[in-house]
């Protein structure tokens, strides 16, 4: 946030249009655009001539989302690995206030620990040589849902290896939904994931965030969507991601002189931030259209997309309006 202010103020006191690349993501949040930072971006993406441009993250195939559509009168249980060697976790849930119900964690060795209650309050438990903590907050200023945040760390190492499970017995259901998240895989073992995951809402924050340019990943060598993008929609639907753009074996240069071959959307973000910023030269620079930035940029953006193999129907969770093409993007006299 303060890199984002800084660039921000810049552009305002020089009297600059400027595009803002934010390669990067987390799970840190409800995945609707409500976390303080996607808020902040939302609103100073209209004090100055900006365009925001975010990557989807590398979450598509990751297994870090479930999500359980809970009724009354049932009982669910959702299962997820992890693998020897592993530092510490955190899990985040979400859900609509309104929702009662009992959860419990069970260890791999079959301590279950619970029931967490819908209260703000923080729950501790020691067990198994693991400090395991459950915080309770929400519904908040900014977000009418309620976050369940679960921290598990070792006292000594590593915690317990093996299958873990979230447990969930409804009491009164109104709204049902119950979204959960593991870390991205970036910042844990790549093989920690839910054994039956959600294929949709994959993406991370900030990229949920309603006034950013959404960039997911293609491979342009075979035109075919790139699995480890991630996918929407947001949790209500919103379409995301906008556009997709290569991101399969880019080359780049490396620390110290060279090449090297990488993947992932943090490299497909720049070639949508740098059409961004041609679209607003044309505009802005060269006074073809003083207000060709921020989602009037998104919008001729998408109108340019192309198809990409494999997907028929667009808007797509994996490809949004598909494949980049600054081209068929710029306005036509």
């Amino acid at each position: 946030m303060l890199g984002i202010d800084f660039a921000v103020r810049y552009s305002i006191d020089n009297e600059l249009p400027m595009v803002i690349n934010l390669s990067y993501g987390n799970n840190s949040g409800d995945h609707n655009g409500n976390s303080v930072l996607e808020r902040y971006i939302d609103y100073v993406s209209g004090i100055s001539k900006i365009t925001f441009v975010v990557g989807a993250g590398n979450d598509g195939v990751s297994g870090r989302h479930v999500q359980i559509n809970m009724e009354n009168e049932s009982f669910y249980r959702r299962d997820f690995l992890i693998p020897e060697g592993e530092k510490g976790i955190n899990i985040q849930i979400w859900h609509n206030y309104q929702d009662q119900f009992h959860m419990f964690l069970q260890t791999p060795r079959g301590d279950v620990i619970g029931p967490f209650n819908n209260t703000k309050e923080l729950m501790k438990y020691s067990i198994n040589d693991m400090d395991i903590r459950v915080l309770n907050s929400g519904p908040s200023p900014i977000n009418t849902k309620q976050e369940t945040f679960i921290s598990i760390i070792p006292y000594n190492e590593f915690i317990e290896s093996g299958i873990w499970s979230i447990i969930i017995n409804p009491q009164s259901i109104i709204d049902g939904r119950v979204d959960v998240w593991l870390p991205v895989e970036g910042s844990t073992n790549t093989n920690i994931r839910f054994l039956t995951p959600s294929e949709s809402t994959t993406l991370t924050i900030p990229s949920t965030t309603d006034k950013v340019i959404t960039v997911g990943a293609y491979d342009s060598n075979s035109m075919t969507y790139a699995s480890f993008s991630g996918r929407g929609n947001t949790v209500d639907g919103i379409v995301k991601p906008d556009i997709v753009a290569p991101g399969v074996d880019i080359d780049v240069p490396t620390v110290g002189g060279g090449y090297t071959l990488v993947s992932g959307t943090s490299f497909a973000t720049p070639f949508v931030s740098s059409a961004a910023a041609m679209l607003m030269e044309y505009g802005i620079v060269e006074g073809n259209d003083m207000f060709l930035y921020g989602e009037k940029v998104k919008s001729y953006i998408i109108s340019g997309a192309r198809q990409i193999l494999g997907i028929s129907s667009y808007p797509d969770i994996r490809a949004g309006w598909g494949a980049l093409c600054v081209d068929e993007s710029i306005p036509k006299e």
